[in-house]
Formats: C-alpha cells, sequence, structure tokens
C-alpha cells in the first residue's frame, strides 16, 4: 500500500507543476497582450494627432501661398 501512495504523490506532484507551468503561462501571455494592445492603441492615437496636425500645416501653407499669388 505505501509504494502505491508514493506512486500517486509523485504523479499528483507532477500534474501540480504542470498545472502551475501552464497557468503561469497562460497569465504572462494574457499581460503581454494586454500591455501590446494598449502600446498599439497609445501608436493609433499619437498616430491621427500627427495628422490632424499635417492637415493643419497643408491648410495653413494652402491659405499663404493663396495669399502670395494675389
Amino acid at each position: 500500500m505505501k509504494i502505491y501512495d508514493k506512486e500517486m504523490y509523485k504523479m499528483e506532484s507532477k500534474v501540480r507543476n504542470a498545472v502551475i507551468i501552464i497557468v503561469i503561462f497562460v497569465i504572462s501571455f494574457l499581460a503581454g497582450v494586454f500591455s501590446r494592445n494598449i502600446e498599439i492603441t497609445q501608436k493609433d492615437e499619437q498616430i491621427s494627432e500627427q495628422q490632424e496636425e499635417i492637415n493643419s500645416l497643408k491648410q495653413e501653407i494652402e491659405s499663404l501661398q493663396g495669399n502670395s499669388i494675389e
């Protein structure tokens, strides 16, 4: 009976370690995906702001060119 208990304990220990490793991997993966998503969102906002600034500068240049022609 003691051999059976030892084998069960070893098997239980291996399964527990495997589950812990899988849980840590999943948590780390989700944290990475979440942080990357935030980074992409910030970059998109920055690109939108820069595009608005470019459009504003283009309009300003066009208005200045129009004034210099007249």
